[in-house]
């Protein structure tokens, strides 16, 4: 029904988005699709002790996914620590997320969208 039809009988159209037919409308899928992809998403943390450079590159994925990652560089020598978060801290800019030391060898990395709060250091202050 149409909005000049609406005005000249004043008769409010129903409210169901199906179409004439019956059957679901395009519409009707992608919004469907949509909420099954959000209900089931769930946002999660990976938490890693890497001790190859390899162990690393596999959480590139991870925050592509909109996933956090919870690393520690004490089981590696300092040079290849030091590759590994150079790598990390590169693919975090990329994917506009956020890199945060938690202590001496212990690393956030969170997407974009993820606020990281740190209240230890204004404890300290």
């Amino acid at each position: 029904m149409s909005f000049l039809k609406t005005l000249k009988t004043g008769e409010i159209p129903s409210q169901s988005t199906k179409s004439k037919s019956g059957s679901e409308t395009p519409y009707d899928r992608f919004m469907t699709e949509k909420k099954l992809k959000t209900a089931d998403a769930e946002q999660q943390v990976t938490v890693i002790h890497p001790k190859t450079f390899e162990d690393v590159e596999g959480l590139i994925d991870q925050l592509r996914s909109k996933n956090g990652v919870l690393f520690h560089l004490g089981a590696v020598d300092v040079q290849t620590a030091q590759r590994m978060l150079d790598f990390m801290s590169g693919a975090a800019y990329a994917l506009q997320g956020k890199v945060e030391r938690i202590d001496r060898m212990l690393y956030l990395i969170t997407p974009k969208g993820v606020r990281i709060v740190n209240r230890i250091d204004e404890s300290r202050a």
